[in-house]
């Protein structure tokens, strides 16, 4: 994402943000030094495409000279457009809430790298608060742990959020129930 949300009624400075970015790009030439196709997906789309293109920018200046790189380009305009490129999908690291919501609603695992309380309690109550890390302050070596945890079990992931999903479900038509009944 482009911006950082402000916490505490503060502005994070260039500095954070900066940081952020080489973050992300560091991890997808992690990713493509793995052989791991990446794909950037814009949760919002007129604000993330400042962030999609600094990071790409960022990593096509240092893997300049290496062949085989695998970015796939998507064209995302609509949810719709999302949901088709999230299908596609084995994991998912993404910073915006409804990415990572549609990205377990999908059954693809997913990290969060959380900005708000909201995705702080989305990732616990689906049992996947392990992997949320803060937007401002992740590790870069705890980024790629919990990727290569998620990449070599990720049903265990998503038999959780599977089962929190069911009872959501439930619980939600429990209500409309009531309400329209």
């Amino acid at each position: 994402m482009d911006i950082f949300e402000p916490t505490a009624g503060r502005r994070p400075t260039r500095a954070i943000y900066a940081a952020y970015l080489a973050k992300l790009c560091d991890f997808v030439c992690w990713l493509l030094d793995r052989q791991y196709a990446v794909t950037f997906l814009p949760g919002e789309v007129n604000f993330d495409a400042v962030a999609i293109a600094a990071v790409r920018r960022l990593v096509a200046e240092r893997r300049a000279s290496k062949t085989g790189d695998v970015i796939i380009e998507n064209d995302i305009q609509t949810v719709s457009d999302l949901l088709t490129h999230l299908a596609r999908l084995d994991l998912v690291c993404a910073s915006r809430f409804h990415t990572i919501l549609l990205s377990q609603l999908a059954g693809i695992p997913g990290l969060a790298l959380s900005y708000r309380a909201k995705i702080d309690s989305l990732m616990k109550n689906t049992g996947q608060d392990k992997y949320c890390l803060p937007i401002g302050s992740f590790s870069l070596e705890t980024l790629k742990t919990r990727f290569l945890e998620l990449d070599a079990n990720p049903a265990a992931s998503l038999q959780m959020v599977a089962r929190c999903a069911e009872h959501y479900r439930t619980a939600h038509d429990q209500q409309y129930a009531r309400i329209f009944n």
